[in-house]
């Protein structure tokens, strides 16, 4: 009769061993389930828009002008959850070929968004080519630096609502002017240097410089900057620096973005948030 009843005893005992085992492994899961995730909320971006830069002008007898860059767009905007957002990324202008007048004027700069239309940024006006009646305009909205303009003695572009404007041509021999940069206007003829560009806080780096008017640098892409005038007799312009755009992401909702195409890169910045790099048209995406 003992071993039956210590049989019974160890049997109830382990029933609840196993009750106790159960509701603890069902807590464990619950309290899992509820405290392991992190709800997420909109927030607010800084943003950074820049646009594609003005090509040089080209020259022949004439000096011509350099390439406004393209508009500096810094924004706040509401980055909501589960939405994707367009950007684009405009491409620099062509630099103008060495003919006179008209004939030689760069090409504008290409425009970029974030969200279509919502924060744009145009690119930047022509250099004007060597003899041509003026350098090019950015228009507004959202317009950049205007273009150089050529000798002898030919106006310069006007900026936009997020550029300068380009400096004056000239007589002969001297060079034309520079573009307009975001930070300040292009110089006229005499030093024809481009526009001082501008930085920002979400990357390192400065952004849309004018084009000078006796450059022979080519532009670096995704820059905004404007493209150089050679400075001299029968030389094509130089291309603009195509575009770029910046988005800030906190570090907590840096698992819940996608950036796309891959060329498109999420990089991490000092003080542990990341900045959305978009160097080509592309969709930026979050999750919840």
């Amino acid at each position: 009769m003992k071993q039956i009843g210590n049989k019974l005893t160890s049997g109830k005992n382990t029933r609840n061993i196993e009750s106790k085992k159960r509701k603890s492994f069902g807590f464990q899961i619950l309290g899992f389930g509820s405290g392991g995730g992190v709800s997420l909320a909109p927030y607010s971006a800084s943003i950074l828009v820049i646009g594609g830069g003005g090509g040089g002008g080209g020259s022949t007898g004439n000096n011509g002008g350099g390439g406004g860059a393209g508009a500096f767009n810094p924004a706040t905007v509401t980055i909501d959850l589960d939405t994707t957002y367009p950007v684009t990324v405009g491409g620099g202008g062509a630099g103008g070929p060495p003919s006179s007048g008209a004939g030689g004027n760069g090409s504008n700069g290409g425009d970029s968004g974030f969200n279509s239309s919502a924060t744009p940024a145009r690119g930047g006006g022509f250099g004007a080519g060597g003899g041509s009646p003026s350098g090019g305009s950015s228009s507004d909205p959202g317009g950049g630096s205007g273009g150089g303009g050529a000798n002898p003695n030919r106006s310069a572009g006007s900026g936009g609502t997020f550029g300068n404007p380009g400096g004056a041509g000239g007589s002969p021999p001297q060079p034309g002017g520079g573009g307009g940069g975001a930070g300040g206007a292009g110089q006229a003829s005499g030093n024809g240097a481009g526009g001082t560009g501008s930085t920002t806080p979400l990357i390192s780096g400065t952004f849309a410089v004018g084009g000078r008017s006796t450059g022979s640098t080519p532009s670096t892409a995704n820059t905004g900057n404007g493209g150089e005038c050679q400075g001299k007799s029968n030389r094509a312009g130089l291309a603009g620096g195509s575009g770029v755009v910046f988005i800030g992401v906190p570090s907590d909702h840096r698992p819940i973005v996608t950036v796309s195409p891959g060329s498109n890169t999420l990089e991490e910045q000092p003080d542990g948030s990341f900045t959305a790099k978009f160097i080509t048209s592309g969709t930026f995406v979050t999750g919840s």
